[in-house]
């Protein structure tokens, strides 16, 4: 049962969490992590089979911060036949966790807000949480074509990090007077989402140096399964876990796993800091990860979320219902 002590015990360990990325941040160059952006978590060309053409570019903030730029671009059938369409996506990766913060809101305002404050509705196009906070907008679903219609927008506050995906559509007409744009479907909304969870677990994964982390391994049922001992905590790999005790494991389109174990659903979004058990939110102290092929949860939070035994007995570690 969810208790007031867990809940102050987690706080404070995702407020050791963002510390122990914030010193990362420092004790990284500047130029290394900017480097690192654009090779270990940017989109690449092929990655994603709709993407046309991607385009990568980084720099520095005027405070410094490093960011990434893409251009992710693919076409999009219309009634005139195909048109081109963008997700443009802009990462800032400031070394302490209020600029981080300030930037999000930054990138949430719109031109009705108040100065400073996000003019973007919270939420995400799933409805399920990504980051520590996010802001979303997408058209209605049965909106008919219009001006304006045509821009989506999804942005994350991730504790050391800043994002804003954005799908944007040409007009059906481009020598039209007026633009019209059809509104932007609900699959690439969904394709954003998924896009700024990837990009989101990538950079959480490079600021606790996970391809350095000791590599565990832990019993669970009839199968030892690979473990990570990182920074932040011990991860284990929640699908091949759920599987193991005869969970039937699915992804969403949005970076979202949903298992079905004894009866209860299990929903595991990616770059978020919960689980949830049915509609139950059960917070964790560290973000859910995925490195493409396995989702990756935090060891502690998972057991108290599911009411698991984890067990360390010497150098030997099991984990099981």
């Amino acid at each position: 049962m969810w208790t007031r002590r867990w809940f102050i015990i987690l706080t404070a360990a995702a407020v050791v969490t963002l510390a122990l990325a914030c010193q990362l941040v420092g004790q990284m160059s500047r130029d290394e992590l900017r480097r690192l952006l654009k090779e270990q978590v940017a989109i690449r060309q092929g990655e994603l089979p709709y993407i046309e053409k991607v385009t990568v570019g980084t720099g520095f903030m005027a405070h410094g911060a490093p960011y990434l730029t893409q251009s992710l671009r693919f076409q999009r059938e219309g009634p005139m036949g195909y048109f081109p369409a963008e997700m443009t996506v802009e990462m800032v990766v400031p070394s302490d966790e209020k600029q981080a913060y300030r930037q999000a809101v930054f990138f949430a305002q719109t031109q009705f807000a108040l100065p400073g404050t996000p003019g973007l509705p919270e939420g995400t196009h799933s409805g399920f949480p990504v980051g520590l906070k996010s802001w979303v907008y997408a058209p209605p679903d049965g909106a008919k074509p219009g001006p304006g219609q045509g821009t989506s927008v999804l942005v994350v506050y991730g504790g050391s990090v800043a994002l804003r995906v954005s799908i944007q559509y040409q007009p059906i007409d481009p020598k039209a007077k007026t633009a019209v744009f059809l509104p932007v479907s609900r699959e690439d909304g969904e394709r954003s989402e998924y896009v700024a969870r990837l990009l989101l677990s990538r950079v959480q994964m490079l600021l606790m140096n996970w391809e350095g982390s000791n590599v565990l391994r832990i019993h669970s049922g009839r199968a030892t399964l690979p473990a990570r001992k990182t920074s932040t905590g011990l991860y284990i790999p929640a699908g091949s876990a759920l599987r193991q005790h005869g969970g039937v494991v699915k992804q969403g389109r949005t970076g979202v796993f949903t298992a079905d174990w004894r009866g209860k659903r299990v929903t595991v979004p990616v770059a978020a800091r919960v689980l949830l058990i049915g509609k139950q939110q059960i917070s964790l102290s560290t973000p859910v990860l995925y490195d493409g092929q396995e989702v990756w949860v935090e060891a502690r939070g998972f057991a108290q979320a599911l009411g698991w035994k984890l067990v360390k007995q010497g150098g030997a570690i099991s984990l099981s219902p």
